[in-house]
């Protein structure tokens, strides 16, 4: 294990789930690779609508838009969730 996730272990004790999942490297990476998706989904969504308020991308209705918003919450919702 890496340095950083050896003191994690030691930190918050050794039999919790957080220290189960750190201990297996494989089930550490799949968590990390859907925390980055749930992070695209999220900074896509933001970085539309934003885009939408500066009006550099006016061609793109505001209703169109609007719907990324439940995109952007599922990714807050993952990140939330796998963000141990």
């Amino acid at each position: 294990m890496h340095t950083f996730q050896v003191w994690l272990v030691t930190t918050i004790g050794g039999d919790t789930f957080i220290a189960d999942v750190m201990r297996t490297g494989w089930v550490w990476a799949i968590v990390e690779s859907v925390h980055f998706l749930g992070l695209c989904l999220l900074v896509g969504a933001i970085g539309t609508f934003d885009l939408r308020l500066l009006g550099l991308v006016r061609r793109v209705p505001i209703a169109a838009v609007h719907r990324l918003i439940p995109w952007g919450l599922l990714g807050f919702a993952i990140n939330i969730a796998t963000g141990v």
